[in-house]
């Protein structure tokens, strides 16, 4: 038997904003309390869940994990690590201590329902998750950096793949 979410297609868009919308459509009757959304690819650090339950707990109600490169196995992608420790890393951690909304950076990063429900994730635009950090801004809401949250995902090594993610990148600020 398959679910209802496999057996029905979305066929008239594409891009991530949309699957996104669809999934918390889908879901927003269900009995969960809170989103995680991770990347397929990834490779989540054990204490990554519980670090987002806990900030939960506390009343966090949308939350960025760190997100960082899993394959430094050669010198760009060593310097794109070092580059994401202080972009996923540092500012975000820096900008919650000083009591600012942090970035969503698109993957290792949680959502409420109650969020969802007031703030449908209605973003599609390449850079979704700017996007979305922005409509969450304007109703005054916060995403808190859980800096125990960790992540990782491979990079872009040949010429062209980091072409083309930085291209994505620098057009979202």
């Amino acid at each position: 038997m398959r679910s209802r979410c496999n057996s029905e297609k979305r066929h008239h868009k594409k891009g991530k904003g949309y699957a996104l919308e669809y999934a918390f459509d889908k879901l927003k009757d269900l009995d969960y309390d809170l989103y995680l959304i991770v990347d397929a690819d990834s490779v989540v650090e054990e204490s990554y869940f519980l670090s987002i339950l806990d900030g939960y707990r506390k009343g966090f109600e949308v939350m960025q994990g760190g997100y960082f490169v899993k394959n430094r196995v050669n010198t760009k992608n060593k310097l794109m690590n070092l580059a994401l420790l202080v972009f996923h890393g540092v500012r975000p951690y820096a900008r919650g201590k000083l009591g600012a909304s942090v970035d969503l950076f698109g993957n290792g990063f949680a959502v409420s329902k109650k969020v969802i429900t007031e703030i449908p994730y209605r973003a599609y635009s390449i850079v979704e998750d700017v996007e979305y950090h922005l409509k969450l801004i304007d109703k005054n809401k916060k995403v808190h950096y859980i800096k125990e949250a960790k992540l990782y995902a491979d990079f872009p090594i040949s010429k062209e793949g980091t072409t083309a993610q930085r291209a994505r990148w620098e057009g979202a600020y």
